[in-house]
């Protein structure tokens, strides 16, 4: 059983829950992604093999929660057309794959760590002043530049150096996902240098008595 109490795909090619059979994907289609022990009584019979309907007969007897019937397709315009085959580690794969699995978590827990770095650059910018635009006070502060570039080539030394991958169980990036929280940081410097501006032009109001430090 899966996390969350999914039942997991039995071992033999005949599987009515999986959209990966022995043949490949089975294509679009209602029937498909949302097979489920709450709806395999519906599905007609071109869309179902009688060997996939005695299983469904088996594995539904006793608990009728098995299955993904609230799973359509994520994308209508990328759908894989049918008998279409994924490949693990240069082997063909008809069932959900552990490795894989673990491997796409690493990725996207990797990807997530940068993240966290990139946010904090505006998060070290907006803590150098407390009134002041950084565009006035510049950046002559040598040791946070050192840290700004520290923490920067510390994460790529991390996600792109093959032991370290081994060790902290992270993975190489590919470049484009080092920009979904660029937009992030530019918010929060932005929302900074707004704040900051509002106070200096009305030193006794509510910002300025309540977001100051």
């Amino acid at each position: 059983y899966c996390e969350g109490g999914c039942q997991v795909p039995s071992s033999n090619n005949i599987d009515p829950f999986v959209e990966f059979t022995a043949s490949g994907f089975r294509g679009a289609g209602d029937y498909t992604c949302n097979r489920a022990c709450s709806n395999y009584a519906d599905i007609p019979d071109d869309k179902i093999t009688a060997e996939e309907r005695e299983k469904f007969v088996g594995f539904c007897a006793g608990d009728q929660t098995w299955g993904f019937s609230d799973r359509g397709f994520a994308d209508d315009d990328a759908i894989a057309p049918v008998g279409a085959k994924y490949y693990w580690n240069g082997q063909q794969q008809n069932l959900p794959n552990k490795e894989y699995q673990q491997n796409a978590l690493a990725y996207a827990q990797c990807a997530y760590f940068i993240s966290i770095i990139i946010v904090q650059w505006a998060d070290l910018l907006i803590c150098k002043t407390r009134k002041l635009s950084l565009f006035q006070q510049g950046l002559q502060n040598d040791f946070m530049n050192f840290g700004l570039l520290f923490e920067t080539v510390l994460g790529a030394t991390l996600v792109y150096a093959s032991p370290l991958n081994t060790v902290f169980g992270t993975m190489p990036l590919h470049i484009l996902h080092w920009f979904p929280a660029v937009p992030w940081s530019m918010f929060i410097f932005t929302y900074d240098e707004i704040r900051k501006a509002l106070m200096r032009g009305n030193p006794d109001g509510w910002l300025n008595a309540y977001t100051y430090w």
